[in-house]
Order: C-alpha cells, then sequence, then structure tokens
C-alpha cells in the first residue's frame, strides 16, 4: 500500500477523485464501485451513475461497472442490458464479469437460466490458469473450475434424472417449509 499513491488514504482518494472529474475512465469506474458499495462521501447515486456512463463512453472497457447499475436498479433496472454490459466486459478480458454472467446465467434470478452457456463461461474462466489474467481474485480460476464440476455434475444429473435416475440420489420435487430462527415469537408457539 502506498506505493505510488501517498499512504493518505483521503489524499489518495481526493486525487482518484479529481482524476476521475478529470476524465480518467478507470478512475471514474473506480468511484462509481465506491458509491455503490456504500462510500456516499464521493457523492450521490446519480453521480455514480453519471461517472460510470462517462467511464464507459470514454473506454468500453469498463462496461462491468455501468452493468452493475442496471442489474443492482441503480440506474434503474434493465437486467439484460446489465448481461450485456458483461459480456461487453467478458470481451475485453474481465474474467470477474464473466464469472457473474455464468453465475447468473446458472440462477436465472434476472434473466433466462442457461446452464449450457453457464457452464461454457466456467469453463473458459477455469481455463486461464495464469495469475495476471485473474488479478483481481486470484482463486478466480479455481472458483470457476469448481463451478464447472458442479455444474456439471447438476446438467448430467438431471440427464439421467429423465432417464429414470434420481439427481444425485436425492428425492426431488416440489418443497415448502417454514424455518423459524428462535422461540421468541410473541403470537407463535414454540416448535
Amino acid at each position: 500500500n502506498g506505493v505510488g499513491i501517498p499512504t493518505d488514504v483521503k489524499k489518495a482518494e481526493q486525487i482518484t477523485l479529481d482524476l476521475a472529474l478529470k476524465g480518467s475512465p478507470s478512475d471514474m469506474a473506480w468511484i462509481a464501485e465506491k458509491i455503490l458499495d456504500g462510500y456516499s462521501s464521493f457523492g450521490s447515486l446519480e453521480f455514480a451513475v453519471s461517472m460510470a456512463q462517462g467511464a464507459y463512453d470514454v473506454d468500453s472497457r469498463t462496461a462491468a461497472t455501468l452493468a452493475r447499475l442496471y442489474i443492482e436498479g441503480a440506474n434503474g433496472f434493465d437486467h439484460q442490458r446489465g448481461v450485456d454490459l458483461l459480456y461487453e466486459a467478458f470481451d475485453w478480458g474481465d474474467l470477474a464479469a464473466g464469472f457473474q454472467i455464468a453465475t447468473i446465467l446458472e440462477t436465472g434470478l434476472v434473466v433466462e437460466r442457461d446452464l449450457e452457456e453457464a457452464l461454457r463461461i466456467y469453463r473458459e474462466i477455469g481455463s486461464a490458469d495464469y495469475w495476471f489474467a485473474t488479478y483481481q481474485d486470484p482463486t478466480l480460476d479455481d472458483k470457476a473450475r469448481v463451478a464447472a464440476a458442479r455444474l456439471t455434475a447438476f446438467v448430467e444429473g438431471n440427464r439421467n434424472e429423465a432417464r429414470g435416475n434420481s439427481l444425485l440420489g436425492l428425492k426431488t420435487g416440489k418443497y415448502r417449509a417454514l424455518l423459524i430462527g428462535n422461540s421468541e415469537y410473541e403470537y407463535l408457539p414454540k416448535l
């Protein structure tokens, strides 16, 4: 910490903000991310949107930051636009954006579920296998390999289930449950 930048955090943040205001796309994206992470001292949510859009307009490699705004709803919910921007960042080599796409496609929570595409992306990230490609998270390739193995087992399990076998030896079906974490509810009896 402090190599090439001031060790004083406040001074470093001010330098980054100054650079962002002068149009540095990486600094603009960083400021937008910090605001989204709750550091409101940098500005409002509207300022984060402005910074993320400005960064993207100057350098589309910052697409993942703008995607986050659409996926989290800070710029209005447009999940498909968010995923499209994540794909753009992934095409630029942002493996963290790719991992996020794969997770979204695996769960199907905000866009249509696509297990085959999720598996393809996990495998691509898992094959990176060198530190520079995953510098944001040096374990990202390992996480992707684990996710690919898990998803492969699930997909293969579904294929087996279609032939009459149960998924990984588990009974599957529709279940509903009410889980109560403590027994101190005023109007509910103890279990």
